[in-house]
């Protein structure tokens, strides 16, 4: 992400076939809208693990017990 001026830009990787949407008016948003909620819709049923939350403290334990056992 980069900030240009007062927006976050995000860009992905840039695709052949298909067509840009440039600027910040109401029919892009609502272009943009409608493909964000298609893929939403199409996720929902997508059933993903997701990894627990992790401290700073726990992992420079982890690295630490790495280190330990790395020099046993």
């Amino acid at each position: 992400m980069s900030v240009v001026g007062s927006l976050a830009v995000h860009a992905e990787e840039s695709r052949p076939g298909g067509a840009v949407l440039r600027g910040d008016s109401p029919d892009v948003a609502v272009r943009c809208a409608a493909v964000f909620a298609w893929l939403m819709t199409e996720l929902a049923e997508v059933d993903v693990a997701a990894d627990p939350p992790v401290s700073g403290d726990a992992v420079c334990a982890q690295a630490a017990e790495r280190l330990r056992r790395a020099n046993a």
